[in-house]
């Protein structure tokens, strides 16, 4: 009989289907995919901004939201392992990061915290706030679109210029929202077609696309949708969102600093501090709403590390009679060095002293992300040693491993933590299910 004992940050799985990359007629049309940090190609520079989100929570403190007051200095969850990633061509993009807040009721706004480009190699963060119902939520669950008119508040965290709330003028500028539409992955469907017209893997998704609108007066006209039914972007009609007047061409003029793109969305990274909306042309940031995954089945997440064949190799190591039987500890360690601007791992075994029930990491913890241990059956005075888990083991795995996986790694999800014995029945522990950057402000 043999028991292992297993603490992990698992990863989430994505929620949206990855887009993939086509051949189209338009150099502008909205592509998603939902990858992690890691795999973003801008990941060193989204660490840095999303550090600065740190400190812009607290400066947005307190807001008035739905009426009501919200406290900004709960404790912060910022998902990195789920982010919505949206392109408009090659030259503009954003990132959509679920944000989770330690004892908030079911009924809470929804929170996004999206990312738009600067010209300065910054980024403008914006605070999305959407006021939903449970079946709402479970729709976009479902990967169905719903309609985001009036259920969304929009703040701009870095800019006390433009920091406004979405309804709030200011001299004729307020934040409004417009609906804009993805592609389908077969490059036939721009208007969130459904699996009943469109067979394509990935369906046109709805997009909310956001505007700082200063028109010279009142800004709110009587409603425009990007992306008409010929997804040319063109179209006229009773559009969903505020802005421009449904008889007028949002793009006329060529307002902003911005090309002009068909879809309304921006097509490269916005000037800092500049008004982003003296018209409608182009200037808007798309994003879709980010839902945190549902709750993964523990055994399930345990499954998935044990897979990873190096684990395996070290956990087989270290389940045999003869490490049991031994006076002193055995086990294994991950350790993570920065070669070129990469991770490397390397594991290294370790051995407790002799007659002892303890194993000790070396006392430069720096990159060990993971370890791994057996508690031996006997101490050489022939008393039997506690077999589960110790307060150390647990120390260990919250103070040195989670906090090097996220120096190294952005996030949480790489800490590992596993140990046997030879008596107790299979017992796995899961560490809760924060694959995440945490920020307690």
């Amino acid at each position: 009989m043999m028991a292992v004992t297993i603490f992990i940050y698992a990863c989430r799985t994505d929620h949206l289907p990855e887009q993939e990359k086509y051949n189209n007629s338009s150099a502008f049309q909205l592509t998603s995919k939902t990858i992690s940090l890691n795999q973003s190609k801008h990941k060193t520079m989204l660490v840095t901004e999303l550090e600065k989100a740190k400190t812009e929570f607290k400066i947005y403190a307190k807001k008035q939201e739905y009426g009501r007051s919200v406290n900004f200095g709960d404790d912060i969850i910022i998902d990195t392992e789920n982010v919505i990633y949206i392109e408009n061509g090659s030259n503009y993009y954003t990132y959509t990061f679920n944000i989770k807040r330690e004892g908030a009721p079911e009924d809470a706004p929804l929170e996004n915290l999206v990312l738009s480009p600067l010209t300065d190699g910054t980024y403008r963060k914006l605070l999305m706030s959407y006021k939903l119902t449970l079946q709402e939520k479970m729709a976009l669950q479902n990967g169905e679109s719903i309609d985001t008119k009036d259920k969304v508040t929009v703040t701009d965290l870095g800019n006390t210029t433009l920091a406004q709330i979405s309804g709030k003028t200011d001299e004729n500028c307020q934040w409004v929202t417009a609906d804009a539409y993805s592609v389908c992955s077969e490059n036939q469907h721009y208007n969130g077609e459904g699996a009943s017209i469109c067979k394509a893997s990935v369906k046109s998704k709805k997009v909310t696309v956001t505007l700082w609108v200063c028109n010279g007066g009142d800004p709110v006209g009587g409603g425009w949708e990007y992306g008409g039914s010929n997804g040319n972007g063109n179209g006229n009609g009773n559009g969903n969102g505020s802005g421009a007047s449904g008889n007028e061409d949002p793009c006329e003029g060529n307002y902003n600093e911005a090309p002009c793109s068909p879809n309304g969305v921006l097509t490269g990274p916005q000037i800092p501090n500049d008004n982003t909306g003296t018209g409608l042309c182009g200037g808007g940031v798309p994003t879709l709403p980010n839902l945190p995954d549902p709750e993964e089945d523990p055994c399930e997440k345990v499954k998935a590390k044990l897979a990873d064949q190096r684990i395996k190799n070290q956990f087989n190591a270290l389940n045999t009679q003869q490490n049991f039987d031994s006076d002193h500890e055995v086990g294994f360690y991950e350790k993570t060095t920065k070669v070129n601007n990469s991770n490397v791992q390397s594991y290294v075994p370790i051995n407790g002293t002799p007659c002892s029930d303890f194993i000790d990491l070396p006392s430069d913890t720096t990159g060990i992300t993971r370890f791994g241990h057996t508690h031996n059956k006997y101490n050489c005075s022939g008393k039997e040693n506690i077999l589960v888990p110790s307060p150390t083991d647990i120390m260990i795995f919250i103070y040195t491993l989670v906090k090097q996986s996220k120096n190294f790694y952005g996030n949480y999800s790489n800490a590992f933590f596993f140990h046997s014995n030879i008596w107790w029945k299979l017992y796995v522990s899961i560490h809760r299910n924060f694959t995440s950057t945490k920020f307690s402000i």
